[in-house]
Formats: C-alpha cells, sequence, structure tokens
C-alpha cells in the first residue's frame, strides 16, 4: 500500500524557460475495457469551453503549449494523468499559472458527458486493431508467446482475449467511470522556472487550500513464480508463412532492484546495440533469421528470446540459442562489455537531464516509489562472475513456444 499526502511538489529549475505540470489521479479498482477508452475522452470540451473553438482559444489565452490526458501504468497499477506546459514568468513577463489552474481544472471537473456515438467509433476502431493484429505473424506471435508466460493474465489485455468486452461500455457508464476517479484528489507536480510562490497558488486555486493522505495499493511488480522442473513446450501449425521460435526464461527467487539491474544486463549481453551475440550467432554467422532480438520483462522477471526463420531451421534455431546463452554467461565475455554498459547508462541519465519533462518524470517515479535510481550504482557494482552466476543458476529456462509457418525456402 502507498499513502502519502498530496501537497503539491514543485521542482524549481531556472535553466528551461518553461514550466510543466503533472496532475496524477490514482486509479484504484477498474475494469480494463473502460481503461481502454478513456484516454481518448478526457482533456476534452467542459461546461465553459464547450466547443473545440472555445477551447481552442482558451489555449491561445492561457499561453498553454501543450495540454493532454492519458492513462499510464506504473507497473500494474493505473493512473489518469494530465500534462501541460506553458511559458514561465522570466520568458513571458508575466505569470500565467493561476488561469493555466483555472482552464485545466474547469476541462477536468466540469467535463462534457462522453458521446456514445464516439464511444462505439473509438471501441471499433480498437477491434479493428486488434483483428488486424491477429493477421500479422509478429503480432500474433508475440501474443500466443504472452499467453503462455503469463500464468496470471497480467501480460495480455483482457480486451485482446475478448474485444466484445467494449460493446458493453457506453457514453454514461464511461463518464461515469471518469467522474469515480477524480471524485478523489490527485497528486500535482510542477517543474521548471517556477516562481517562489507557485506551489501554494496550485494549492489553493486546484486543491482549494485542502489537503489530505492519498492511498493506493501499489502493484509495481508481479513476478513470476511458476517454475517447473520440466520446460513447457508449446507448438502450433499457423497459416503464416514465417516460422517463430521464443524461449522464455523466468528468474528463480526474483526480489529486487538488484536482480533487475542483473536481468537487465543479461538482456543488453544477448542483444543490444553494445553486444548483439544473438543477431550474429543467428543472423552474421548462420543466415537464419528475418529478425531477432531479446525483451526483458524486469517488472514480471522474465527474459525473452525471441526469434524469425523458415521451417526448415526451427530445430538448428533451439540449439543456437543455446549457444548464445553459453556465450553471454562466459565471465571474459561478460568482463569486455560491462564497462561499454556503465558508460553508455552513465550517458542516458546525463541526456534526461537536458529534458524538464524527463526530470519531472524522474522524480514522479521516485515519488511513487517505482524508481531504479540507483540502476548506475549498482551497475557498476555487479561483478562479471555474478552475472554468470545469476545466467547459469537463476535464469531458469520455463516455456519454449514455437509457432510454425509453411515457408520452407
Amino acid at each position: 500500500m502507498f499513502c502519502k499526502e498530496n501537497t503539491p511538489v514543485g521542482l524549481k529549475n531556472d535553466n528551461f524557460r518553461e514550466c510543466v505540470m503533472v496532475i496524477s489521479y490514482p486509479i484504484r479498482s477498474y475494469k480494463e475495457e473502460y481503461l481502454k477508452l478513456l484516454g481518448d475522452f478526457v482533456c476534452d470540451k467542459s461546461l465553459l469551453y464547450d466547443t473545440d473553438k472555445k477551447k481552442y482559444l482558451a489555449l491561445i489565452d492561457n499561453y498553454l503549449l501543450s495540454c493532454n490526458g492519458r492513462v499510464l501504468f506504473l507497473g500494474d497499477s493505473p493512473f489518469l494523468e494530465f500534462r501541460l506546459s506553458f511559458p514561465s514568468y522570466n520568458s513571458l513577463g508575466t505569470d500565467v499559472l493561476r488561469d493555466v489552474l483555472l482552464f485545466i481544472k474547469d476541462i477536468i471537473y466540469n467535463a462534457l458527458p462522453f458521446d456514445d456515438d464516439r464511444v462505439k467509433e473509438v471501441s471499433s476502431i480498437i477491434k479493428g486493431n486488434i483483428d488486424r493484429g491477429f493477421k500479422d505473424a509478429f503480432w500474433y506471435y508475440d501474443y500466443m508467446n504472452d499467453k503462455i508466460i503469463d500464468e496470471d493474465n497480467f501480460l495480455v489485455s483482457s480486451v485482446t482475449l475478448n474485444p466484445s468486452l467494449l460493446d458493453d461500455v457506453n457514453g454514461d457508464n464511461l463518464f461515469s467511470f471518469y467522474k469515480n476517479i477524480i471524485k478523489n484528489p490527485p497528486f500535482i507536480f510542477l517543474a521548471g522556472d517556477i516562481e517562489d510562490g507557485s506551489v501554494d497558488i496550485v494549492k489553493n486555486v486546484f486543491l482549494d487550500g485542502k489537503i489530505c493522505d492519498i492511498s493506493f495499493d501499489k502493484r509495481y511488480s508481479h513476478f513470476c513464480k511458476r517454475i517447473n522442473d520440466n520446460v513447457n513446450v508449446v507448438r502450433e501449425v499457423t497459416s503464416f508463412k514465417t516460422s517463430s521460435v521464443y524461449y522464455n526464461y523466468k528468474v528463480k527467487d526474483m526480489e529486487g532492484t538488484r536482480d533487475r539491474v542483473l536481468l537487465s544486463a543479461v538482456g543488453r549481453l544477448i542483444s543490444s546495440s553494445d553486444s548483439d551475440v544473438l543477431f550474429n550467432t543467428l543472423r552474421e554467422e548462420n543466415n537464419l533469421v528475418y529478425r531477432c532480438n531479446s525483451s526483458v520483462y524486469g517488472n514480471f522477471g522474465c527474459l525473452v528470446i525471441k526469434s524469425f526463420t523458415d521451417k526448415k531451421n526451427i530445430d538448428l534455431m533451439c540449439s543456437l540459442y543455446k549457444d548464445v546463452i553459453d556465450k553471454v554467461s562466459d565471465v571474459n565475455y561478460i568482463e569486455s562489455k560491462l564497462p561499454l554498459f556503465i558508460e553508455r547508462s552513465s550517458v542516458a541519465i546525463k541526456l534526461k537531464k537536458e529534458s524538464i519533462w524527463n526530470i519531472l518524470f524522474t522524480f514522479i517515479d521516485k515519488f511513487f516509489e517505482f524508481d531504479m535510481d540507483d540502476y548506475l550504482d549498482i551497475l557498476k557494482d555487479i561483478t562479471p562472475m555474478e552475472i554468470s552466476s545469476f545466467i547459469k543458476n537463476r535464469l531458469i529456462l520455463t516455456d519454449i513456444y514455437i509457432g510454425e509457418g509453411d515457408m520452407n525456402e
């Protein structure tokens, strides 16, 4: 359980000439079909700005550079989030914060009811995207593999499994769902070239001076627990020309940040711009694949190696996967790559500080206790031997999925 006071947070940074704001509402209970639709309806027209023209003119009058809403997840915890940016006092010569707050407050709390026909339209678009996905080999193979490793239905959307769930959503019940979310106070974060009294203005104008504790279930990680003695092998014949081979690994006794850093390092060793053992083995040395890569599900403790090839190459691919794992678990090889990983990670962290949005997002992740703020420190601390031992003793092959197409050239 996460619980903190919702006093607005201000991060002053006069290296930037703009201010950015995030208004974040935890979503405590939901049906996935509502979340799929909600992002297309928030931050639209309101009682005061009831036409596109009125809203557009208000955006201009309030000097808003951007204003949008969305649903996002931290792990498996959803939030309804509004993001705004506007010029600072020093760049504009006047403080627009109060007007910006009054505008977004009306947009959020006086939103017009959602239109039934538009709900049907958006639902139809989502269904169409799902239908097209099932006709695409790469999408379909990813979907089938996620179903196999997703023992608790966290990786595969219930709407993807059953698009007809969208038929139960209409304008009224979607709007009621939205109103139920915003009846609870939000967390508010402000960053950039802000004035000294900005936080008080946010508190008094948007929150009416009322501060309270906000709590929600913190479901950031859901480490996979099913690790059987025998590997689960699923092989199916498909209508596609392309075949696929997926090897799925789960981390035994997965715990916290250090294990996530170790798993991330293994993923980089297998398939990244710094160390692409997978591509070199399958493509450069054996000319077997159309594409290949590895994916790390850090919050679930999973590593997936996948590739796409002709049917005749499937058995050879399976044997070469073992060679890939053997190579990336070699201490000498890890030792040759680890300094580069550290250097690239250091550069990436420095680059994040060049964007006020990234600075704010990093702070928000830390505020919600979701961050891997010590990622670089841990990466510097782990040894080649530790990574090698992690691969050999804790990275367990649990599931193999093979999609057999009909191309055999």
